[in-house]
């Protein structure tokens, strides 16, 4: 089986890559490190008392009680009060990895995009195998488990940034995740219900199918034939954990709302980077109608190919929407540094904003307000990259399981007679029964889930992914757009 076979030996040198290599040459680390991406410091203590002249009437000051008295509504802390109005402009500095060690969320977004680098490998080395080298051989195992592990790892940092949200009486933010829950549940019940010459998910017929299998495996071992869930129950789960998906994606959609509105500002001057920016959001716009017959696989399959004499099949038209998929995920990469030089950008923001106010502000809270955005960096890091791994292990994953075979007959044979055997004998052929056993336990279990059925699945939660990415992405817009600047 392909448990035992060529993917345990590529998982095993890839995770000692993993734990050998990668503490080295960290993809993560690369991009938060190596891409030319500044950080804007803190303005001193020194520098602001420059600026507004407060160190030479700081030497006015008449000396009481061993200790001297800050003007300007001063404290004892160092503090000190300057005018809103102040002209500060802001150095910067490339991040190295000494400033991104203590950030919050750092040894996450490095494993995650590792751990992620790794899959590609895995599943890329597993896919050449099976196509190409012995596709006879073609089974879903350890690949498929290391794209559900990286779909949970890509899950993990995202339960945890919205669990540190504290539950107040004006806790805007657990109310958002709340109603948009219930908003993407809603619409995951309305869009299950569509039949497949609207949107091509197939979850009726890879019902019909679990159903037929699970009866089957269930009278097989003369166990109660109870049968599992009906499809009411299927498409509800599913929407149930659709619901849970894009509550947690509503803050990564408006985080790259604000991040694209403020990358445009960066792109004043160059006009061609603005077309991108602008295309990438557009882009899952078009990957959503590739899931609609009438606009896409009936136009396309059964016609040549201009130039050729190839027809395209539904392999075919397969193929391109994975193809195309791929090259949103790459598009999100291309762009991830932009984004994040745009996020840092907002101290600068913070302090033009800053310089419209009347009045006086302490010093501290203008380099609480500098740092704060650079501390908050591998939070936003995740919140952008996040739904694009989610996607990538989705994608994946259904590559992986995409000519996967599952056995038409299982051979449930007797095992050779052990009379007249030796006591070495009867322990290896003990041993031999058990190893069999398990072997044609998990080979009817693949029976059951198999690959169609999970194939299915995984389109329908791909589609959903970008579905819900595009709605939090155009309300974040909307909001940054129209109703914050009211």
């Amino acid at each position: 089986m392909g448990l035992l076979g060529v993917q345990a030996v590529v998982s095993l040198i890839t995770l000692s890559f993993l734990q050998k290599i990668c503490p080295i040459y960290s993809f993560g680390r690369w991009l938060l490190t190596r891409q030319n991406i500044v950080r804007y410091l803190y303005p001193t203590d020194v520098e602001l008392k420059k600026l507004t002249g407060y160190g030479q009437k700081e030497q006015n000051v008449k000396k009481k009680r061993g200790g001297y008295k800050e003007q300007n509504g001063g404290a004892g802390d160092g503090s000190f009060m300057v005018p809103r109005s102040i002209e500060l402009s802001l150095s910067s500095a490339p991040i190295s990895l000494i400033d991104v060690l203590p950030l919050r969320f750092y040894a996450d977004f490095v494993f995650l995009l590792d751990f992620s680098f790794c899959t590609t490998i895995v599943v890329g080395a597993t896919y050449i195998h099976e196509h190409y080298v012995s596709p006879a051989d073609n089974e879903y195992g350890i690949s498929s488990l290391w794209c559900l592990l990286l779909i949970l790892f890509s899950m993990r940092p995202l339960l945890s940034i919205v669990s540190s949200y504290k539950i107040t009486q004006n806790s805007g933010e657990i109310v958002m995740c709340i109603i948009f829950g219930f908003f993407f549940l809603i619409s995951a019940m309305i869009i299950l219900i569509i039949n497949d010459k609207t949107l091509e998910f197939h979850i009726v017929p890879a019902h019909k199918q679990f159903v037929d299998s699970a009866n089957e495996f269930l009278t097989r071992h003369q166990l109660e034939a109870v049968g599992p869930g009906s499809l009411v129950t299927f498409r509800v789960v599913l929407a149930v954990l659709s619901g849970f998906v894009g509550s947690l994606l509503i803050f990564p959609g408006l985080r790259l709302a604000k991040c694209h509105i403020d990358s445009l500002a960066m792109f004043k001057e160059r006009p061609m980077m603005q077309v991108v920016s602008y295309t990438d959001i557009l882009y899952p716009l078009f990957l959503l109608a590739l899931w609609v017959p009438p606009i896409s696989r009936l136009r396309l399959v059964g016609k040549t190919i201009p130039g050729t004499n190839l027809e395209i099949s539904d392999v075919h038209f397969d193929v391109f929407r994975e193809a195309l998929i791929a090259l949103f995920i790459l598009s999100r990469l291309f762009l991830l540094r932009y984004r994040l030089q745009a996020y840092l950008n907002t101290a600068c923001t913070k302090l033009d904003g800053m310089r419209k106010e009347a009045g006086k502000i302490s010093n501290r809270e203008i380099q609480g307000s500098v740092t704060q955005v650079f501390q908050y960096l591998c939070v936003v890091t995740l919140q952008i990259i996040v739904p694009v791994i989610l996607v990538t292990a989705l994608l994946l994953m259904s590559a992986s399981l995409s000519n996967a075979n599952v056995p038409d007959t299982i051979d449930q044979s007797a095992v050779n007679s052990t009379e007249g055997t030796t006591p070495d004998d009867d322990v290896v052929q003990s041993v031999k029964q058990h190893i069999e056993g398990f072997t044609i336990s998990l080979s009817e279990l693949r029976s059951v889930f198999s690959a169609h059925l999970l194939q299915c699945i995984l389109s329908y939660f791909m589609w959903f992914t970008l579905y819900a990415c595009t709605v939090t992405s155009f309300f974040g817009m909307f909001y940054y757009t129209y109703l914050v600047r009211s």
